[in-house]
């Protein structure tokens, strides 16, 4: 990794939410902003998710903010969140798969992302609540 991506990828993992939502976008956005000019940014979207993987229960950081924004942005991205998934259940990231499910997907492609969602509300260490939003996600999305 060039340095500068090493300092952005530093930065994200040392975020820490505030009580303040329009602050934690704003200060989330500037990051954003700097990740944009990095040539090999793609590398920094683990980054990104750990910050969902420390406050798993969702720290106010948008709706969806800028981190989902600039994750969605990255090609493969899929995989890396169903990785967070798979380890670090969150909010965020069970929404993220909800907004993959938004969209019209053959059954090939919309059947993993639904299994993640299974995966994450019989998850018994996960967050109650993050359980609980993967089982409103798949109730919607099955009913």
């Amino acid at each position: 990794m060039s340095q500068q991506l090493d300092a952005i990828v530093a930065e994200f993992d040392a975020f820490e939410p505030s009580e303040d939502g329009v602050d934690n976008e704003e200060r989330l956005q500037i990051l954003v902003d700097r990740w944009h000019d990095v040539p090999d940014r793609a590398a920094a979207v683990p980054a990104m998710l750990r910050i969902f993987e420390r406050y798993p229960e969702s720290a106010d950081l948008g709706e969806p903010g800028p981190l989902v924004h600039a994750i969605e942005e990255e090609a493969g991205y899929e995989q890396w969140l169903a990785n967070s998934l798979a380890t670090s259940p969150s909010y965020y990231g069970v929404w993220m798969v909800n907004r993959i499910l938004e969209n019209d997907l053959p059954p090939a492609i919309r059947d993993p992302y639904m299994n993640i969602l299974r995966s994450v509300a019989d998850n018994e260490s996960a967050p109650g609540s993050v359980r609980g939003a993967a089982q409103q996600f798949l109730e919607f999305r099955e009913g």
